[in-house]
């Protein structure tokens, strides 16, 4: 069973990402975050497998608590799912430890597959988030 936190400061984004996971017999969901510093500390206390992290929040975003994380926890697995995404951005997520980022238009498809993948300790990204990449590189 693969252990998630969701952060998203929407409720109707986390209860559609525990729908999606509920469709799932080796997800499990054992915590919620609003916000980038409710992430930190539920990810120090749980210790979660996956960290699902928006990126668009109060109080600390989703790069700056993934900073925070990862420092702490050089072990964590965070998966950045967000409707936010350009090139920077996904370059700073990925430098602040995240391992993977997911555009929300992509979630309801490869959601499953990204939470596997960052488990098992590879990298992912979803076809928007990989084009957007390649377009990047000459």
């Amino acid at each position: 069973m693969i252990r998630v936190l969701m952060v998203d400061d929407r409720r109707l984004v986390r209860q559609g990402l525990q729908a999606l996971m509920r469709r799932t017999a080796d997800l499990e969901c054992i915590g919620e975050a609003v916000d980038g510093r409710e992430a930190v500390e539920l990810a120090n206390r749980l210790k979660p497998d996956v960290i699902l992290m928006d990126y668009d929040m109060p109080k600390m975003d989703g790069l700056q608590a993934t900073a925070q994380i990862c420092a702490r926890q050089p072990e964590a697995r965070v998966l950045i799912v967000a409707s936010a995404y350009d090139r920077d951005l996904v370059r700073q997520a990925l430098q602040n430890g995240a391992k993977g980022y997911v555009a929300k238009p992509d979630m309801y498809t490869e959601l499953g597959p990204a939470i596997r993948a960052v488990y098992a300790g590879e990298p992912y990204y979803s076809a928007m988030i990989k084009s957007l990449l390649d377009e990047s590189t000459p």
